[in-house]
């Protein structure tokens, strides 16, 4: 039985503005024609055109960036740049807990997530940092993060992004 052959076609290739670190592993995402990334302590977002096009540095975390994520936008939504939508939101964590709320196409820092006492995913928390974010794609305006502590907060975002509850 013969082996199954697929064909791979080169499409791109980026030079990242600085250097990535080994905390930055596996810390990427891709959304609406952009690729969000993991670089030290920003997160770098970029328009993979030809050529590729830096657009942005996103700063604020004051560690190593170890998780991004795209908010899902709802279906039928207009793409991006289009009128009447609301923010392309992405969440962020460093390797200390830390969540970071971002407005990609402003570059606006909206809010930074404080899990409620005992939660587990700030840096005060002792839990080593974040595992995982995730968006639920069933409610857009809803962020899970799981935490090295063996936590889970589900956070409710507001439409504008600028506030989060914990649920």
């Amino acid at each position: 039985h013969g082996a199954a052959t697929r064909a791979c076609t080169y499409m791109l290739s980026i030079t990242t503005p600085g250097y990535l670190d080994d905390q930055n592993r596996g810390c990427i995402d891709w959304s609406e024609g952009l690729l969000a990334y993991g670089a030290q302590h920003m997160v770098c977002i970029v328009q993979p055109s030809t050529p590729p096009q830096l657009l942005q540095c996103l700063a604020g975390h004051m560690h190593n960036v170890a998780h991004v994520a795209f908010a899902p936008r709802e279906t039928g939504a207009p793409s991006l740049g289009g009128e009447g939508q609301g923010p392309l939101l992405l969440a962020s964590a460093d390797v200390t807990g830390s969540v970071h709320l971002w407005d990609v196409l402003r570059g606006a820092l909206l809010a930074q997530l404080t899990a409620p006492a005992g939660g587990g995913s700030g840096s005060d928390s002792g839990s080593g940092g974040i595992l995982c974010l995730h968006w639920l794609l069933s409610r857009p305006n809803h962020l899970l993060v799981a935490s090295r502590a063996g936590t889970l907060v589900l956070w409710q975002v507001s439409a504008a992004g600028r506030a989060a509850t914990a649920l």
